[in-house]
């Protein structure tokens, strides 16, 4: 099913030092658009059942979704198979306890027929597609971190140091060359290790305190810090691998900030900003309405635009204490080398409910968008 998609034009840029007054975005201005295609990704999952709850920590099953070059698009669920198929492959497989794998599935970006799947057993719900650069993909899945090339042949395998409590958080550069795995304990107790994906070479690995949400670049680090610490105002810092924290920008108004390029810093918060890793204010705006989720900002890998995914709660009744459901409404798009205006699509389909997984092409003409039961493409207009 094709569904109406709404451009709404807004200039809402100034350039210049931190600090700068801002100038208020004009109205905006409408234009027409259709999605590229939409497929239906429930019977390509077949039989195994997608994990999509909660786990007893409250935390989400990892759903990845990328591109891994313009003509290819993957997405990857954790799913389980029923206990009787488990019976069947291990008969002495503990009862009870859900046999996981991770399957990723492979489309033409094109068309969206799917062109290959995949499989893989992981014993973590924490398993999914963590980088890509150059058709290469990292795949993490606990402990285990696995380097696949673009024809699905197994590169290199990383096993990452066991944690007691939890797994590691990986954050890849924009440009997937990158990635930090990363864990903090409630003390704030830091373990950092710093990995080249096109290698899986380890090339830091070292403890230090953290105290807040974590941003990579392919030679820098951004930190909130002090947010979980009483008594201390929030700010935004940044290093290299070599320099020590620099303070940027207060963490008050800006909790989740993630990198764009390689230069270029997104801060979501009360308000939201685009600054220079040294502070420098690049544009300013109130900050968009019902985000979707902390820190979902999705560059494309050249950094000329990135994708900003608001939502809306549909109905639920307060009164009875039903909740409702997350809503798709609106794709804030962000030509970044221009420094002078976004574009806001206006999402007009009836069930793009609970997005869970959203990608932008490697040239930004592409938006992807997966929840849990379709896989969606948009044609971008055309970088200004």
């Amino acid at each position: 099913m094709i569904f109406p998609v709404v451009f709404a034009i807004a200039c809402l840029l100034s350039s210049g030092s931190a600090g700068s007054p801002q100038r208020k975005a004009p109205t905006p201005k409408y234009e027409a658009a259709t999605s590229k295609w939409r497929v239906d990704v429930r019977p390509i999952i077949g039989s195994a059942r997608t994990e999509w709850g909660l786990d007893h920590d409250g935390r989400r099953p990892r759903v990845s979704l990328w591109f891994i070059d313009a003509k290819t698009l993957v997405a990857t669920l954790v799913t389980h198979e029923s206990q009787d198929k488990r019976a069947l492959a291990d008969h002495n497989a503990p009862q009870g306890i859900p046999l996981l794998q991770l399957r990723a599935v492979f489309f033409d970006s094109a068309t969206g027929k799917a062109i290959a799947t995949r499989d893989w057993p992981t014993e973590s719900r924490n398993a999914g597609i963590v980088a890509v650069h150059d058709g290469k993909f990292a795949v993490q899945a606990g402990n285990e971190v696995t380097l696949y090339a673009s024809d699905l042949t197994v590169v290199k395998t990383l096993t990452l140091p066991p944690l007691a409590q939890s797994d590691w958080a990986a954050y890849a550069s924009p440009t997937g060359r990158n990635i930090l795995f990363s864990y903090a304990t409630p003390d704030n107790d830091g373990s950092w290790i710093w990995v080249e994906t096109d290698t899986l070479r380890i090339v830091r690995s070292w403890e230090e305190p953290r105290t807040g949400q974590v941003a990579i670049t392919d030679d820098k680090i951004a930190m909130l810090a002090c947010e979980r610490v009483r008594g201390c105002e929030p700010y935004v810092e940044v290093r290299g691998l070599a320099t020590q924290w620099e303070t940027i920008a207060p963490g008050r108004d800006y909790p989740f900030p993630k990198f764009i390029d390689n230069s270029l810093l997104y801060l979501e918060g009360h308000f939201t900003s685009v600054i220079l890793s040294d502070g420098a204010i690049i544009f300013a705006e109130d900050k968009p309405p019902d985000a979707c989720w902390q820190n979902w900002v999705f560059p494309a890998v050249d950094g000329q635009r990135f994708a900003v995914p608001t939502c809306g709660v549909k109905g639920g009744n307060e009164i009875l204490d039903i909740g409702g459901h997350t809503e798709l409404k609106q794709i804030r798009l962000y030509d970044s080398l221009s420094q002078k205006c976004c574009r806001v699509l206006d999402v007009k389909a009836p069930n793009v409910r609970e997005p869970t997984g959203f990608a932008i092409s490697p040239d930004g003409l592409r938006l992807a968008i997966l929840n849990d039961k379709f896989l969606e493409v948009v044609d971008l207009p055309p970088l200004q």
